[in-house]
């Protein structure tokens, strides 16, 4: 059964567009687009205008990403890539995430969640982790992802997913459901998902010959601090210690890093705080 892609989308009409036109160009599937009660005018009628070219869901109220994507797996029924609708992803992206969910070693514990590196995503940010790499302008989602590609991947065990965008095996949807919703409205449900999986017999990976851009906190601007703080207590009720020990994670991509490196970091990136 093919993979299916979701994509919550509220307000941040430019991100979306980018990124709906990035998934359109090089993927190969319908993606179920949820539109969550979105407050910007020009949302609907641009998502009504792509037609059949999507699968389109609309909330009668603003649910918040988590309670929008508990929603949205019940339309699926395969394998799901989760994808944030502030991001941008490149040729062969959801064949190389199917291909690290499917790398298992003979006699290992299942693969249940991949994800890509990123420019902004926790630890999997390059060239350098936990912050907001800025892209130079003169660099393209595509020429970092050939970079990529010259080495093989080696799909190293990563102990959470990280949500911008994360493919999700069906049996660990059938075993675990969705989020769970006392993070609702966003921030740390996929880390304490991820924990959730593990501890149900599942191993996650970081999809490393991929490369997906992430702008960060399109939707949720205004309270991002706030809610990540939220997230992190909340993290330190149902996982006591667990964040600590991910902080002191030993490098998974050393050599991602060092390849990146001299694409990427140049005198004019500028940093961001990027800490879920």
């Amino acid at each position: 059964m093919a993979t299916e892609v979701v994509i919550p989308i509220f307000n941040a009409f430019e991100e979306s567009k980018a990124c709906l036109a990035s998934v359109l160009e090089h993927g190969c599937v319908r993606p179920l687009v949820v539109n969550d009660a979105s407050t910007d005018p020009q949302i609907a009628p641009w998502l009504k205008s792509l037609g059949c070219r999507i699968r389109l869901l609309t909330n009668p109220r603003n649910l918040g990403f988590v309670q929008t994507v508990n929603r949205s797996l019940q339309h699926t029924a395969g394998d799901v890539c989760l994808l944030n609708s502030d991001t941008v992803v490149p040729s062969g992206w959801l064949v190389r995430l199917e291909r690290a969910l499917a790398s298992s070693p003979t006699g290992g514990f299942p693969i249940g969640i991949s994800t890509p590196l990123t420019n902004n995503g926790w630890f999997l940010s390059v060239p350098q982790a936990n912050i907001n790499n800025r892209l130079p302008g003169n660099v393209t989602v595509a020429q970092i992802n050939e970079r990529l590609m010259a080495l093989p991947p080696r799909y190293p065990h990563i102990p959470t997913a990280i949500g911008f965008c994360m493919m999700i095996s069906r049996k660990v949807i059938d075993r675990l459901g969705g989020f769970e919703v006392a993070f609702s409205p966003g921030y740390a449900e996929e880390v304490d998902y991820s924990f959730r999986a593990r501890r149900a017999g599942f191993e996650i990976v970081c999809a490393d010959d991929l490369f997906v851009y992430h702008r960060g906190a399109s939707s949720f601007a205004q309270s991002e601090t706030r809610l990540k703080n939220r997230g992190r207590n909340l993290l330190e009720v149902f996982w006591p210690g667990e964040c600590d020990r991910i902080e002191t994670l030993v490098d998974p991509i050393p050599d991602r890093r060092e390849l990146l490196q001299s694409l990427l970091f140049t005198n004019d990136v500028i940093s961001m705080s990027a800490s879920p």
